[in-house]
């Protein structure tokens, strides 16, 4: 059996897959369409009970924001069983996402959540549906499979930037050896650079702020090096968001 998401009216839809070896998010999966005997009393219970989670917005999560939930299914059926997740906001990611049976019979999953999703605060219910068909045309009766969430989306970093105090309009931009390159982050964050043929030197910055002379470090001449700037939020859960400046000669 797998755990398959499915998003109501006027949200994206989420087809069956085959097995519960796997967690789908989003339109995908099929499989055998055998079916078996409604069982009586078939009820689930997580653990977690509820999802609270607290991440970034715009992708600019350090680390990934997921949570394992357990699933524990009391008078499961021995024949195949299809399975999705019910979410009236897209709070999951996308995408294809293993499922593991424990030894003591529960399942596991681990719930990767949409890092696209703007900043706010999110709440709701995810409801695990259990059906005898692919297309779920036969649910089963099941009890306790609503799962509370909470998921607080907190604002992400902008960046915006100037070349030698000439605004630029989009990033990354490509500026010439020893343009003076300035940055200015809508929050506190430390700074940090990475070089790929090119590098920053008379670095002065605050906590919102950074500006460095760009200098070309490659040994062929006529190339484009690269220069990363990198800010990083200073309180959890932290931000990470690099803007990329291109250098020739």
């Amino acid at each position: 059996m797998r755990l398959s998401p499915h998003r109501p009216k006027p949200q994206t839809c989420a087809l069956m897959a085959a097995s519960f070896s796997v967690l789908v998010v989003g339109c995908g999966g099929g499989g055998d369409d055998s079916t078996s005997p409604a069982p009586s009393n078939m009820q689930v219970s997580f653990t977690p009970s509820s999802i609270n989670a607290t991440f970034p917005e715009k992708g600019q999560s350090l680390s990934a924001p997921e949570l394992t939930v357990t699933a524990t299914i009391q008078n499961l059926p021995s024949t195949q069983v299809y399975s999705r997740i019910l979410e009236n906001t897209e709070v999951l990611r996308a995408g294809a996402h293993p499922v593991f049976k424990n030894a003591d019979g529960s399942f596991r999953a681990l719930l990767p959540f949409n890092t696209q999703l703007a900043a706010g605060t999110y709440t709701g219910h995810l409801t695990l549906q259990l059906c005898q068909d692919s297309a779920c045309v036969s649910p089963y009766a099941v009890s306790g499979a609503s799962l509370p969430y909470a998921l607080t989306v907190t604002p992400g970093i902008q960046i915006t930037a100037t070349v030698n105090g000439v605004p630029m309009s989009s990033i990354p931009f490509t500026v010439k050896e020893r343009d003076v390159v300035s940055l200015q982050s809508s929050i506190a964050v430390s700074w940090g650079t990475s070089t790929g043929g090119a590098f920053a030197e008379n670095i002065k910055s605050t906590a919102t702020s950074w500006t460095g002379t760009m200098r070309y470090a490659m040994s062929t001449p006529g190339g484009i090096g690269s220069c990363e700037v990198q800010a990083l939020t200073l309180t959890a859960p932290q931000a990470r968001l690099g803007t990329l400046v291109l250098v020739t000669q």
